[in-house]
């Protein structure tokens, strides 16, 4: 009897186990010219990946790792299912465009251009496997969040103040220099 209640308890953790690993990672929506990513759902106690054709989303409880032809730039966790990027690659480099999904519409926080750019702020030269590119920010956060409620401009606010978590990691982590 001992051992019928044993298998049958074994048999109940194993069920209840099962049931837990299923997927949690979610589709990005994506189009055949760009990437327009958007994660819907991050465990920030474990890691998830979600796949898109710019490469991999990867949270890991603190920042949440955007692949690009040239680097991967890290962003805050905290965006996760606010942030939606674009990235286009170019023979003269890459962009990565931000945006914040608030209040049902995407609006601009910046740009990122790995490589030649026409305009913006060159904030250093980055090492990467294609040659040393310059690294430019063009800011999109000017008057941008009109029209948004509060709560949806304080998140903005906020997104907008955390452009230095991305250039950090581009100093710290990939080696981006002045």
């Amino acid at each position: 009897m001992r051992k019928v209640i044993l298998l049958l308890l074994a048999v109940i953790i194993c069920m209840i186990l099962a049931s837990c690993s299923d997927d949690t990672s979610t589709d990005v929506g994506s189009n055949s010219t760009n990437t327009d990513t958007k994660p819907q759902e991050t465990e920030t106690a474990a890691e998830t990946e979600v796949e898109t054709e710019a490469g991999f989303y990867k949270a890991d409880g603190e920042f949440i790792d955007l692949e690009t032809p040239y680097v991967t730039l890290k962003f805050p966790v905290s965006w996760d299912g606010v942030v939606q990027t674009e990235v286009f690659e170019t023979e003269a480099g890459c962009t990565v465009k931000f945006y914040a999904y608030l209040d049902y519409r995407s609006v601009p926080l910046y740009d990122f251009v790995i490589g030649e750019s026409d305009g913006g702020v060159l904030l250093g030269s980055l090492p990467t496997e294609k040659g040393s590119r310059s690294v430019w920010l063009i800011d999109h956060t000017e008057n941008a969040d009109s029209g948004l409620s509060e709560a949806a401009k304080n998140t903005y606010k906020q997104m907008s103040n955390e452009v230095n978590v991305i250039i950090s990691n581009l100093i710290y982590v990939n080696g981006m220099t002045y």
